[in-house]
């Protein structure tokens, strides 16, 4: 699978990419993982921005929490600490909030666009500190 492209994939190779991976999933219709950030459905500029950061491969969490959440669909995502898990779900919802016009006086009332709970004001910092690596170079702000 590691020298296929994308479109060659066979569901028995995607199968055994995701064991390879630790990919576990449940439910039907599940789009298929990126295995690199250009597999990914992510824009352009949020690519750019994942690569000026450093970011060189998606994380096992990434590579097929993105192509769901990019379809907007539910998704519960369980993976270690320094899995990648917050970029998991910060980069579609960035994708989709830079898609959205932008706040101003007149339109305030419609934000905020996203919006990120966390059970610690520490956890909490730390996923801000992650959105802000992207949301400078997209001109969102937290």
């Amino acid at each position: 699978w590691s020298e296929k492209k994308s479109s060659e994939m066979t569901k028995r190779d995607w199968k055994i990419f995701r064991e390879d991976m630790k990919i576990y999933l449940r439910g039907g219709r599940v789009p298929i993982p990126c295995r690199t950030w250009a597999e990914s459905p992510l824009p352009v500029e949020l690519l750019k921005a994942i690569n000026e950061v450093g970011y060189i491969r998606p994380t096992p969490i990434q590579m097929q929490a993105i192509p769901v959440a990019m379809e907007q669909r539910d998704l519960i995502g369980v993976a270690e600490t320094g899995s990648g898990k917050t970029a998991a779900y910060m980069l579609p919802m960035l994708t989709y909030v830079n898609a959205l016009p932008a706040l101003d006086n007149i339109t305030a009332e419609d934000g905020p666009y996203g919006i990120v709970m966390a059970p610690t004001r520490e956890l909490a910092l730390q996923i801000e500190e992650e959105g802000h690596k992207f949301s400078k170079i997209q001109a969102i702000r937290s």
